[in-house]
């Protein structure tokens, strides 16, 4: 028997099945833990919006799902929990080979892995990087869930640097193109202030 996942987001519009899936809520990574073995049970997650039905057949403990694995064939959801863990420990450069290669992937969690390498090089000051990162999520993603989180870390990394006209340009395409979104209210916020 194997673990089964299910996961939706009414508030991002997407719906998955993947080994492990994860959310954003308030620029944290969140992941949806496992059941218990042999049960079933609904689990609100931080994420707004998000309910995920966490349904297992073969685990033993929730402790077990969140158990990294690392080197070659390492699953990018456990990538991705490794870059986070790197991050807090202030180890940026493992975390930024370990958001790379969590990106690599497909889906949800590549895109998370882009949006947060991006968030870790804005917050140590590095906002060409930041640029960078978002980049390359727009290149393999598209208009993917995240965009309205990576074009706000864009109008913030231009806001560092002081190039206020094109972080202005860019909060207003943000609230035309993705109106409800929580990164439309604060670029809202943000015009409006300034």
């Amino acid at each position: 028997m194997s673990m089964a996942w299910r996961w939706s987001s009414p508030a991002y519009g997407i719906s998955s099945t993947e080994s492990a899936p994860s959310c954003w809520e308030r620029g944290r990574l969140v992941r949806i833990e496992r059941a218990s073995a042999n049960k079933t049970r609904w689990n609100s997650s931080p994420c707004s919006g998000t309910r995920a039905l966490l349904a297992s057949a073969d685990e033993t403990a929730p402790e077990a799902a969140v158990t990294a694995r690392s080197g070659v064939g390492a699953m990018p959801a456990d990538l991705l929990g490794q870059a986070e863990q790197a991050r807090h420990a202030g180890d940026y450069a493992t975390a930024r080979d370990l958001y790379r290669r969590a990106a690599t992937g497909q889906g949800a969690t590549a895109e998370a892995a882009w949006v947060a390498l991006a968030r870790m090089e804005l917050s140590l000051g590095h906002a060409a990087q930041a640029r960078e990162a978002t980049k390359q999520r727009q290149d393999h993603f598209g208009q993917g869930t995240l965009s309205p989180e990576s074009q706000w870390i864009d109008v913030r990394t231009y806001r560092q640097t002081g190039d206020l006209a094109r972080a202005r340009a860019l909060a207003e395409e943000l609230v035309r193109r993705y109106p409800s979104s929580p990164q439309a209210r604060a670029a809202s916020q943000w015009l409006s202030s300034d």
